[in-house]
């Protein structure tokens, strides 16, 4: 039987996939604020952690997910785009968070973990970026590059300030 006549495998729509876009921003600012509060305390490195393993999920969900959603429309598409484009200032303030904290992550003896964190982050984002890119139209698809370039651009800073 198919998974699909199972009833295991459905169509996504453009506005599951903004929720889930914007299920990202929630996460991401929970990572942002644990790296922000972090002082090497063992409670705090379990809060960091946590948001950041959520954070990751929530990325991974997201991409299993935009691998069932058909081809979008071209204002679907900026739909998507403009929610990405609204994650940037987010994703650079949350990089700009652990960049600072490099000394607190040294002294806790936990900062090559937070490097292999950033590098699965950037990963994980590369290939939801992949994903949507696959779907969206083509007038948007330029938009879209950008957009990762420029979030590649911040975790490459961050690699190297690490």
């Amino acid at each position: 039987m198919l998974l699909s006549e199972a009833g295991l495998c459905r169509v996504r729509t453009s506005s599951e996939l903004l929720a889930d876009i914007d299920a990202i921003a929630t996460s991401l600012n929970i990572f942002t604020s644990a790296a922000i509060d972090f002082e090497g305390d063992v409670s705090q490195l379990l809060e960091l952690g946590t948001s950041e393993t959520a954070l990751d999920t929530s990325i991974k969900a997201t991409n299993t997910l935009a691998l069932i959603t058909p081809p979008l429309s071209s204002a679907d598409s900026n739909d998507i785009y403009t929610a990405i484009r609204a994650l940037v200032p987010s994703i650079q303030a949350s990089l700009a968070a652990v960049v600072a904290k490099k000394a607190a992550f040294t002294t806790a003896g936990v900062l090559t973990i937070v490097i292999g964190n950033v590098e699965l982050l950037k990963e994980d984002t590369a290939t939801l970026s992949e994903s949507i890119g696959a779907i969206a139209s083509s007038d948007v698809k330029p938009k879209l590059v950008a957009v990762q370039i420029e979030i590649d651009s911040a975790f490459n800073a961050t690699q190297a300030a690490l």
